[in-house]
């Protein structure tokens, strides 16, 4: 099974988050770019052969250059300004400062990790939600095969606006007995059939 949370298709019923784990990550600092790792352990890889489950994160320090590579919200300014908001919230919630992103090629999600994380995410970015393993204000428990966690709601993404173009109605006949309007391939359902 992999350490990586699933996609989350509405926020009542979320996938998995990653499996608690202790981060064995022997690396400092912020990671950057294209990284290989071992998604249990979070430690980095040389190459994608070197562990069969590895998997390839893209990490980012800045968070809206993160989210606009993940491409999650169209970069719609009224989500990721309430994004913005919970973030403050698991930072203050955690008694840290997030330190990375990163998501994975399927790009279903968007992980967050703290200074005091080792590299192990502590909150998954959704296009409809932010889970979390602990409570943070505004957030709501969920389980989801067997696993509890907290989520908290984000504004839907604006769509482009849609201009429907009036067409005609079907054309209607009307019956030369009663008045009544009748369609095109039918006879009259209100007259009687013997004139």
């Amino acid at each position: 099974m992999s350490n990586d949370a699933a996609t989350t298709k509405t926020h009542f019923n979320p996938n998995e988050i990653e499996e608690v784990t202790e981060s064995l990550a022997d690396d400092q600092g912020a990671r950057a770019g294209a990284v290989w790792v071992n998604p249990f352990t979070h430690q980095v890889l040389q190459s994608e052969s070197e562990y069969e489950h590895s998997k390839l994160r893209h990490y980012f320090t800045d968070r809206d250059e993160a989210i606009s590579a993940w491409g999650g919200f169209a970069n719609d300014p009224k989500v990721i300004s309430k994004v913005g908001v919970i973030l403050r919230k698991v930072e203050a919630h955690f008694g840290s400062k997030i330190q990375e992103y990163f998501f994975l090629d399927t790009k279903t999600y968007l992980a967050v990790v703290l200074h005091n994380s080792n590299h192990a995410g502590v909150a998954w970015i959704h296009r409809g939600q932010i889970n979390t393993r602990e409570e943070i204000k505004g957030s709501f428990l969920s389980e989801s095969m067997g696993k509890t966690f907290y989520v908290t709601t984000l504004p839907a993404v604006s769509k482009p606006r849609v201009v429907l173009k009036e067409t005609e109605a079907p054309a209607h006949k009307t019956c030369l007995q009663c008045g009544s309007p009748v369609p095109p391939s039918r006879g009259c359902e209100w007259c009687p059939e013997e004139v």
